[in-house]
């Protein structure tokens, strides 16, 4: 069956955090457009670009037409309006939405739905080739969107990125006590790694509270919860921020303090095709569904994503390091660094391990199970908390300029 095809599948190779009003046009530039019918009478729309960038296609009616949006593409290297060839399509219209969004009319001399759309090509170029196929009225106006904001089923896409917070709204972070249930974690002695990130996650999420969070933890009882699981749990709440809870402790030699990990450039890569091949496609990002999409897209876009996830992740990760300092908490002495974590592969999410000691460490096992000195690592985390959302929102802010 024919359906309208929504599709924001490639985002652009330049971060969503560089764009500005100076930069649209240029971002990328349509190089050549061609417009094929075979003999069953299926068309073709042939576009061709200098760099792949997000793109949907809409059915849009008053009047019938087939629009094509892209994040700030240009249309000045090439002439569209002769794609309107009279018989299909008997009109082209450009145009632009806001700053970052700009759109391309086929205008329609009959009703026509998407069949596919696939787009192809190496580094440096690439090629859009959305096939259609003639739809009865009824059809069209089905599925089609209203010109004046009346949208089809299942949503348009947003070609804009996940949504940020820019403060106007509580933020929401996700508490991932680390392991649980058949998986106790590192030997604590009286209480294991499991046992002492959930008290510890409690008495956090109440502090969080109290200061103006919202919660959502990926576990609140002794149950084990796989690690892309945890992942799928934030996603399902619109975690703005993802903190994994540790205690982890070394067979040899010595190691204590607070250590905090983000997702190094490598494993992400390698994140990236583990999860587009094993993953359910609704669970990839956060308000993008790739059912039925290659493994080839869903990695690419979530490569792409994670270009202006991984600063903040790694924002985070100096935050609370400050944070933690500001209450003179125990610090390893490398306290920031690169690991690959499933816990931490979430494109769409800043995300941040946090090792709150080591149980192989007297000290840290005593501070652990202490209320005191659990105190004031809450202390710490939720002041680099605070002082990293009001850096994040200002930033968002000005992406939203």
């Amino acid at each position: 069956m024919i359906r309208r095809w929504i599709l924001g599948l490639i985002l652009a190779l330049c971060s969503a955090s560089t764009l500005s009003a100076q930069e649209l046009t240029g971002l990328s530039r349509l190089l050549d457009v061609e417009l094929r019918t075979s003999m069953s009478g299926r068309v073709t729309l042939s576009i061709e670009m200098d760099r792949a960038v997000p793109y949907a296609v809409d059915l849009v009616s008053g009047p019938d037409r087939v629009r094509v949006r892209f994040r700030a593409a240009s249309f000045d290297a090439v002439d569209v309006t002769q794609l309107a060839d009279g018989k299909t399509v008997t009109d082209v219209v450009t145009g632009a939405s806001g700053r970052t969004e700009t759109w391309l009319d086929l205008i329609l001399a009959q009703p026509m739905g998407v069949v596919s759309a696939e787009l192809t090509g190496q580094s440096g170029s690439s090629r859009i080739e959305i096939v259609l196929a003639g739809i009865s009225a009824q059809e069209f106006a089905a599925y089609a969107l209203l010109e004046q904001g009346g949208a089809a089923p299942g949503g348009a896409v947003d070609l804009s990125g996940p949504k940020r917070n820019t403060g106007d709204r509580p933020w929401i972070v996700a508490l991932d006590p680390g392991h649980g249930g058949v998986d106790p974690g590192a030997d604590g002695g009286r209480k294991s790694e499991a046992d002492l990130m959930l008290l510890f996650a409690f008495e956090l999420r109440d502090a969080l509270r109290r200061a103006g969070y919202e919660v959502v933890m990926t576990r609140d009882a002794d149950d084990f919860v796989g690690l892309e699981g945890r992942l799928s749990v934030a996603r399902a709440q619109q975690a703005d921020v993802f903190l994994s809870l540790h205690a982890d402790a070394v067979l040899e030699g010595v190691a204590e303090g607070v250590t905090l990990y983000t997702l190094s450039d490598s494993a992400s890569v390698q994140a990236d095709a583990k999860l587009a091949a094993r993953h359910d496609r609704h669970d990839i990002l956060g308000g993008v569904d790739f059912t039925g999409q290659g493994d080839q897209v869903a990695e690419v876009l979530m490569d792409l994503v994670r270009r202006e996830t991984r600063p903040r992740s790694d924002a985070l990760a100096r935050a609370i390091l400050d944070g933690m300092n500001s209450v003179s908490a125990r610090i390893n002495s490398k306290p920031i660094r690169k690991g690959d974590f499933a816990v931490l592969r979430a494109a769409d999410i800043p995300s941040v391990l946090v090792e709150l000691g080591f149980l192989s460490s007297a000290r840290d096992l005593a501070q652990l199970n202490d209320p005191a000195g659990r105190a004031r690592l809450v202390d710490g985390l939720v002041a680099g908390l605070d002082l990293w959302v009001v850096q994040d929102a200002a930033d968002a802010a000005l992406i939203r300029q």
